[in-house]
């Protein structure tokens, strides 16, 4: 299944004692695309700290029959389970605000937790990140060796789309696959040439992000995006299926147009 970021974002975390605080980002490696890692405030329970919770620990998420997400409050509140408890987390490394997350902190995370440093071996390294406010972007220079870059999924909003061909839109959302951890597609809002659309883009036609100049290019024509699937921010998930539509609408990647 793929949840819409913003859904998540805000969303209670539970360990197998006890709640530890609420999602507050997802830290992204965008060569990849995927998750890396989750932000976890862990609010009035350890004041001032942040807590990186890797993909692997999180238990697979179980929907209540109406649930409810931070961004539509009708429902029953969901949760995100994690296989750790409130002393393991207590006690691991700490992410403080502004504190890169280097290779040799991942590290730590992983003797600490007793995690396999191969359970998504190619998501691995040593390239910083910085936790910083979700309204500011991260900046994301990859290193020399072309290791993976770091960037906020919460930053994201926002940012300006550019199709092959002109301006499309800007950033609204990021769907994230809740299984793989990978990023699906983004919805971008169409909004200044296309009356207010919202529309699903697939992550295969993404070039590259900038994440300083706050960009998104597209390897895809305008009009590719503008007759795109459109999204209803009322339905904050998405199947297999939805992904099929996307990548037939899309096709392949138009490299150099």
């Amino acid at each position: 299944m793929l949840f819409a970021a913003a859904s998540l974002i805000g969303c209670p975390v539970a360990a197998s004692d006890g709640r530890i605080g609420a999602v507050e980002d997802f830290l992204l490696d965008d060569r990849r695309w995927t998750v890396r890692w989750l932000v976890v405030d862990t609010g009035d329970w350890l004041p001032g700290r942040k807590v990186l919770i890797h993909p692997s620990a999180v238990a697979p998420i179980r929907l209540p029959p109406r649930p409810a997400f931070p961004m539509l409050a009708v429902g029953e509140q969901m949760a995100l389970p994690v296989n750790l408890t409130r002393a393991q987390v207590e006690a691991s490394p700490e992410a403080a605000a502004d504190e890169p997350v280097t290779e040799d902190m991942e590290q730590r995370l992983f003797d600490h937790y007793g995690w396999d440093p191969f359970f998504s071996a190619p998501q691995l390294g040593g390239e910083p990140a910085i936790l910083r406010p979700a309204a500011r972007a991260i900046p994301a220079e990859g290193p020399a060796g072309g290791g993976p870059r770091l960037g906020s999924a919460a930053a994201l909003k926002g940012f300006s789309v550019h199709a092959a061909d002109g301006d499309a839109g800007s950033v609204d959302n990021v769907f994230l696959d809740d299984v793989r951890w990978t990023v699906g597609h983004l919805v971008v809002a169409t909004r200044g040439w296309l009356r207010g659309r919202l529309v699903r883009v697939p992550i295969t036609a993404v070039a590259s992000v900038d994440w300083t100049a706050r960009s998104v290019t597209l390897d895809v024509a305008r009009e590719r995006v503008e007759s795109a699937p459109v999204w209803d921010p009322t339905r904050v998930m998405a199947d297999d299926l939805v992904e099929a539509r996307l990548r037939e609408h899309f096709g392949p990647p138009e490299r150099g147009a």
